[in-house]
């Protein structure tokens, strides 16, 4: 019997998000224009035990100056935490 080769097509790259990753962050507000700014991750409310069906970080917007909650799929990472 043959074996047939597997190829991985799209195959999604998941990591654990840590603080102080650098993300972009990629928005839109309700009247559907893009808002792309940069943030660094400043908590993560991900849980071992429960998964959410979207989980969110809170990130720090290094253009409003605040924390904010951010889905996982608004975020982009730019370069990982050292620690």
């Amino acid at each position: 019997m043959e074996k047939k080769k597997q190829v991985r097509r799209n195959m999604i790259v998941m990591r654990d998000w840590t603080k102080g990753d650098l993300v972009k962050i990629s928005t839109s507000d309700p009247f559907g224009a893009q808002l792309e700014s940069y943030g660094v991750v400043a908590a993560t409310f991900l849980n071992e035990k429960q998964t959410t069906i979207f989980p969110a970080i809170s990130v720090y917007n290094m253009r409003t100056g605040i924390i904010e909650d951010h889905y996982v799929y608004d975020l982009e990472l730019i370069s990982e935490s050292s620690a």
